[in-house]
């Protein structure tokens, strides 16, 4: 049988990677179409395809073996196979794949001695490893969750002290828990301006953190400390209950060239949520909010905000209610003027369509590629949201400032 070309060899490895069961594989393919910073999740059925794909010959195994070994997890049990392991994949070709290392850390033993002596061997033998990752750009510490999560989230320090000692310069993405110990502020406080760990944050532009919000000195301190931020995600925790943002996220005196921000499972209200967009309006391109949840405020103001003052190439939104907003969103003729034929239209709908109008025109204009046709089917055949309202409801609402709802839980 002839060998198949390469190009097709890894079309085919490409598309089995990029199988999930996730059904916005549009959103996935704009996101790669416009150099959005890479996930670093694949399925499990798309592992368990590459390794078999890596089993039909040399030029497959290649190609699946760059997918497979991209992202690399070190799995929640730091157990006693864990650095053997760690230490083959570093000596052995597949290294020079390797792109992000996720460090999940739990401690298989409950014993508290090792609480502190499984990390600290982790850290030792990072100096001798880690540079043999010749094209390693990520790195993500993620503390083990739950009851024992202020105990693991001890581990982070040294793990991040040891990287930040290594010339790997080649990094420029990092991944970290923010939960209620100091542990952030100790490495990136003020005493600490000049430190390998700070100046590893001047390095980075992908910043991905997680975990408690309620406690914010952590993270601004962080972000503070990363003054070439391009792209930002915050997400409140892997836990079902959403993590409340109750103070304003901050950059510090220099705003950062932020193009991408992606927020996801949080509780915030609309004037923290636009004072956050409001400081890096000048240059966010990309805009990602998942199940947000509004404490204080309204969706139909941070839309109308959004679509007057950002010059966005790509939103996404999916956002939740609590029960008692859903009813009063739906009674649209009385509380906004709409005519009878939108009735069947929640009113945030029209907005998040002008958005995406928007956003489609200002693609075109630079030069990037069309929205998807879901993407048009979905939202850019809606009536936009002045043709919905009341003239004079309409001008009123364009004519308010991104702060109107500081003092105010509605519009």
């Amino acid at each position: 049988m002839d060998r198949l070309p390469t190009e097709l060899i890894d079309r085919i490895v490409y598309d089995v990677e990029s199988f999930s069961d996730y059904n916005g594989s549009h959103i996935c393919s704009l996101r790669e179409l416009d150099n959005w910073p890479a996930s670093h999740n694949i399925s499990r059925q798309a592992q368990r395809a590459l390794a078999v794909l890596r089993l039909v010959d040399k030029a497959f195994c290649r190609s699946a073996s760059r997918a497979l070994f991209r992202y690399i997890t070190i799995r929640r049990d730091l157990g006693p196979t864990f650095l053997p392991w760690f230490e083959a994949l570093a000596s052995s070709e597949y290294a020079l794949y390797v792109r992000c290392i996720t460090f999940e850390l739990r401690p298989m033993s409950r014993e508290r001695l090792r609480y502190v002596q499984l990390p600290e061997e982790v850290a030792n033998r990072l100096p001798s490893l880690l540079p043999k990752f010749e094209n390693l750009k990520s790195i993500h510490i993620w503390p083990f969750g739950g009851d024992r999560q202020e105990k693991t989230i001890t581990m982070v320090a040294p793990i991040l002290n040891s990287i930040a000692n290594l010339p790997l310069h080649n990094l420029t993405e990092l991944g970290l828990m923010v939960g209620g110990t100091p542990y952030l502020h100790d490495l990136f406080g003020e005493l600490n301006h000049d430190t390998p760990v700070t100046q590893l944050a001047q390095r980075i532009q992908n910043l991905h953190v997680i975990g408690d919000l309620n406690n914010m000195t952590g993270l601004n301190v962080l972000l503070k400390s990363t003054p070439n931020l391009c792209s930002l995600t915050i997400e409140g925790s892997w836990l079902t209950t959403k993590r409340l943002v109750h103070r304003k996220i901050t950059f510090g005196q220099t705003t950062p060239p932020l193009r991408f921000l992606d927020l996801a499972e949080i509780k915030i209200s609309s004037n923290h949520l636009l004072a956050l967009l409001e400081e890096c309006k000048g240059s966010l391109r990309f805009l990602s909010l998942k199940a947000i949840e509004l404490t204080a405020g309204s969706w139909m103001h941070i839309l109308s905000q959004i679509n007057k003052n950002l010059n966005l190439y790509m939103f996404l939104l999916t956002y939740d209610e609590p029960e008692e907003k859903e009813e009063e969103h739906w009674d649209l003729k009385e509380k906004l003027g709409l005519f009878h034929w939108l009735d069947e239209f929640k009113i945030t709908w029209c907005v998040h369509g002008d958005i995406q109008r928007q956003v489609s025109a200002n693609r075109l204009v630079a030069g990037l590629g069309p929205l998807s046709n879901a993407m048009m089917d979905e939202y850019l055949s809606r009536p936009s949201l002045k043709s919905a309202m009341l003239e004079k409801d309409y001008q009123l609402l364009m004519s308010r400032s991104w702060d109107f709802e500081k003092h105010q839980n509605q519009w």
